[in-house]
């Protein structure tokens, strides 16, 4: 009788692959709205805004598959299925340990990366938005409409870059962070 070879360290492999590729595209749409901030490109702002937007919520369906590869490798390892990713490193044969670790380390920087650019864009947004009311103040008869457009595309802007931060990755790599 013939076994099945394991599949659920090679499916979370994939999964973090694809997660990978997301994030570096996170990235991506970030400096290239912080590009356009830097070049007061106020018009383009809300729609890089909403590209950004697209992927944080491709990025927030991969966090279930991520959650369903790692209870599969877990179950595969006979390791508790809420072990986080370096737990099933650890755990794991052959080569999947440098595997994984590999995946866990490009997550983390490219985590990190995202955390320092969505700060700098955050505070170009917020001194553009006071730039546009501080000018709506002082032509409060003359105020364009194109004005209120780019303080709502500013407002957008800001909750999108709210929704970067993403604990279920931390959690994911580490653990969560009640655990021993």
């Amino acid at each position: 009788m013939r076994t099945r070879p394991p599949t659920g360290l090679s499916d979370l492999s994939q999964v973090l692959w694809h997660e990978r590729e997301t994030l570096e595209l996170a990235l991506f749409k970030l400096e290239e709205q912080r590009l356009l901030l830097m070049d007061c490109q106020d018009r383009w702002v809300c729609h890089a805004s909403r590209e950004l937007d697209f992927v944080l919520d491709q990025l927030g369906a991969m966090e279930l598959n991520r959650a369903l590869a790692s209870s599969a490798a877990a179950d595969e390892l006979r390791v508790p299925a809420d072990a986080s990713l370096r737990d099933l490193a650890a755990a794991a044969p052959g080569p999947w340990p440098s595997v994984i670790e590999r995946h866990v380390n490009a997550l983390i920087w490219l985590s990190h990366e995202i955390m320092v650019v969505a700060a700098g864009n955050r505070a170009l947004l917020n001194d553009g938005l006071a730039e546009v009311r501080r000018a709506m103040g002082t032509r409060s008869r003359h105020q364009s409409t194109r004005m209120f457009v780019a303080v709502a595309a500013y407002h957008s802007a800001l909750a999108t870059n709210d929704r970067l931060l993403q604990p279920s990755l931390a959690d994911a790599v580490n653990g969560p962070l009640d655990s021993p």
